[in-house]
């Protein structure tokens, strides 16, 4: 996608009946381009060894942590310091900065994250996270905090378009780099978008129109002050896309479950001795008409997990409970389906009215649904008996999971 602005429309290449506009796109922050809050983009090496160019940082206390990185095509040299009294904030420095930063501190169960928003580095703007455990400093993560917005008419509604330099290369047109285009009331309504929720310049957006086609980012100059935005057939399918999706958000939250598991067991009350398996059974991606297909002709019963992305119970329910042994024997004797229920272009979320995320519907190998108890456990402790339920709603832990499986196969 790398082309000039003179050949933009030329290569978006788009079909005769296509939609599409052309968008000026300004430069914003991460601050100034709300719901957007891009995940980190490079976890940062910390060093106790000043490097050498680090002249910039000043003295600085022997708690200090030093990282280079390339950033916006240029060595990037980082120095962190929390010296006595400045603690609880920490200090950045960065080459091409202006002195120290002082960051905003954010209690989390293991300690507090310190976020540093907007600061000047090798020519550019970036975001820092650095994340302590207890009083040590153990992680950080940076990302770029400029960004394009722009507005365009298009499919009979104002789109809002969000461009992020996913790479970190000061360029809008590379393979990582995302996208969006959101309606006015979707980008008021919508929770953080992480770089995971959103597009890839080459992926079209999800879910896909009624018509069946989809937006895109026909075109996009390099700088980021334009691009052709098209709504057309789609070129890539959309399970394609929401596959890859999902596969990002599920690292990113299988990778903060396992740093707070101590504390998530503590709290949740989880069984960390319970046996687990090495590979769980997989959730396919199916329509529920695709899934009911599959367990007609396997003479199996069916078990849809409804979920969405920005439900982070649903991922702890593939972190903690699926993988359990005894859960996982039970998940293997079935045919099992997911369903995102935002991309559910049949809304069968709705029809089967279902009210909670996550959801695990069972229905017998005809494709009729299962009537069963539902045990659930409150704030007490104490399990409290749902007749007449339909589906396992919520997260369970796994052995109270296991229990309301086996009453639903009736095993």
């Amino acid at each position: 996608m790398r082309v000039s602005w003179l050949l933009l429309l030329a290569a978006a290449g788009l079909a005769a009946d296509a939609e599409s506009v052309r968008i000026a796109l300004q430069s914003r922050t991460s601050a100034e381009v709300a719901p957007l809050a891009p995940a980190p983009l490079l976890r940062l090496v910390l060093t106790e060894k000043r490097p050498a160019g680090a002249a910039f940082a000043g003295e600085l206390s022997p708690r200090a942590r030093f990282a280079s990185c390339r950033l916006f095509g240029k060595d990037a040299l980082l120095a962190f310091d929390a010296p006595e009294g400045t603690e609880a904030l920490g200090l950045l420095y960065a080459s091409g900065g202006k002195g120290a930063q002082r960051g905003r501190a954010v209690p989390t169960a293991e300690g507090f994250t310190v976020r540093f928003d907007a600061v000047p580095c090798a020519g550019g703007l970036v975001n820092l996270v650095l994340a302590y455990r207890g009083r040590d400093l153990a992680e950080a993560t940076l990302a770029p905090a400029e960004h394009r917005r722009g507005r365009g008419f298009l499919g009979g509604t104002v789109r809002e378009v969000l461009l992020v330099d996913g790479d970190g290369d000061g360029r809008y047109d590379g393979a990582a780099d995302r996208w969006v285009a959101l309606r006015g009331d979707r980008a008021a309504a919508l929770p953080p978008l992480a770089l995971a929720g959103m597009m890839l310049l080459a992926e079209p957006q999800v879910p896909f129109e009624e018509d069946g086609r989809a937006f895109a980012v026909a075109a996009v100059a390099a700088d980021g002050s334009a691009c052709v935005l098209s709504l057309d057939a789609p070129r890539v399918p959309a399970a394609r896309v929401i596959e890859r999706r999902h596969a990002e958000i599920r690292a990113e939250h299988f990778a903060r479950f396992r740093r707070e598991e101590a504390a998530l067991a503590a709290e949740r009350g989880l069984d960390r001795a319970r046996p687990r398996v090495a590979s769980p059974a997989a959730w396919p991606l199916r329509t529920l008409a695709e899934a009911k297909e599959e367990a007609r002709r396997a003479r199996k019963p069916l078990l849809v997990h409804f979920f969405t992305e920005a439900n982070a119970y649903c991922w702890l329910a593939e972190y903690c409970t699926y993988p359990d042994r005894e859960v996982d024997a039970l998940l293997r004797g079935c045919v099992l389906a997911s369903i995102d229920s935002d991309k559910d272009t049949g809304k069968s979320y709705q029809a089967l009215g279902l009210k909670a995320l996550p959801a695990v519907v069972p229905f017998t190998a005809a494709g009729e649904r299962i009537t069963f108890d539902l045990g659930v456990r409150g704030a007490d402790g104490k399990i409290t008996e749902l007749k007449g339920e339909q589906a396992i709603t919520g997260w369970h832990r796994p052995q109270e999971f296991a229990l309301n499986l086996r009453r639903a196969l009736g095993r």
